[in-house]
């Protein structure tokens, strides 16, 4: 298939990437700066790099070509700072707006949209408000649609792109104790990089999933304790768990938070208040039962393998 990826440098759409290529597909991939595009054309060649802004729409006619078959969308923003221009809005609806113009203009007929569990229209933070208007969008395009919604994604490979893991690895090395927001029982449900790649290409060939949504988590629910616990074991870390009021550190965060240099935002707290995983059983098994996954455990080893980099260069 002809198909144009979205966010093809990011921490998902370089593995996404790498497995539309392995799979024989022909994709264009679009990178957001002229670093991303000479990455793109070094580490996969027989993708075609181009240049654009997702929030800018002429860039999006201008960047898809005419004759794509599928358009897979994968930006996202865990964090804004709207002083700088950096919005969800602009990434997550503006996006999906301008590039949907794009795919009709192309002819594509399939799209595939990367959300987040907990996307709702009255979901707590901005985050999942604007992931759910993405899907209105999605939903009311005409197009052949799937939309996966993950939990926490982590990857087992090594890689400079960095995610939750590294976020919570280097929290740890800076402070003094090992950082547990509130009583740290939140629940969440982990899924592979490589298990949420191979569901995007899969669904490529796959006409059952045309209008179905898929709620995204790894094959066990863990605390958020026991999460950070992990990754502190990983990383050798001897320094003693600590509980921090959620009350003390939502306060820093409401006066730190639009500074880069702060860890946390107060809508990042309530994501984690809330915690992230399936809720419903059935959901769960709908997903795993219609596609073919390894289903890998985020498990020590797995931590490891995927901090080398961020450990030794």
């Amino acid at each position: 298939m002809n198909i144009f990826l979205a966010g093809a440098s990011g921490f998902a759409g370089s593995r996404v990437l790498d497995d539309l290529v392995s799979a024989g597909h022909d994709v264009v991939a679009l990178a957001h700066s002229e670093r991303s595009l000479e990455e793109i054309a070094r580490s996969n060649p027989k993708a075609k790099a181009v240049k654009g802004d997702v929030a800018n729409a002429d860039d999006m006619l201008r960047a898809v070509p005419i004759g794509m078959d599928a358009i897979i969308y994968l930006p996202g923003l865990l964090r804004e700072f709207p002083s700088k221009g950096i919005t969800f809005r602009k990434v997550h609806v503006d996006g999906v707006k301008n590039l949907l113009a794009a795919a009709k203009q192309s002819g594509a007929t399939r799209w595939i949209q990367m959300s987040a569990l907990g996307a709702s229209q009255n979901g707590s933070t901005g985050y999942f408000r604007t992931k759910w208007e993405a899907e209105e969008l999605v939903r009311a395009s005409g197009l052949d649609w799937t939309i996966l919604r993950p939990s926490l994604i982590f990857d087992d490979r090594q890689r400079h792109q960095h995610n939750f893991v590294d976020e919570i690895a280097k929290a740890i090395r800076m402070s003094p104790l090992v950082p547990i927001l509130g009583d740290g029982k939140f629940l969440f449900q982990p899924v592979s990089l490589d298990d949420v790649s191979q569901t995007i290409v899969q669904s490529l060939s796959k006409p059952e999933t045309i209008g179905k949504i898929y709620e995204i988590g790894g094959p066990e629910k863990i605390t958020y304790i026991e999460l950070v616990t992990r990754i502190a074991q990983a990383i050798n870390s001897k320094k003693p768990p600590v509980q921090i009021p959620l009350l003390l550190i939502s306060s820093f965060a409401r006066l730190f938070g639009p500074f880069s240099w702060f860890p946390i935002t107060e809508d990042q707290i309530l994501m984690i208040k809330d915690g992230n995983y399936v809720h419903d059983p059935i959901e769960d098994k709908k997903w795993q039962e219609t596609f073919k996954l390894p289903m890998k455990k985020f498990s020590i080893e797995t931590i490891k393998q995927s901090l080398l980099l961020e450990q030794h260069g």
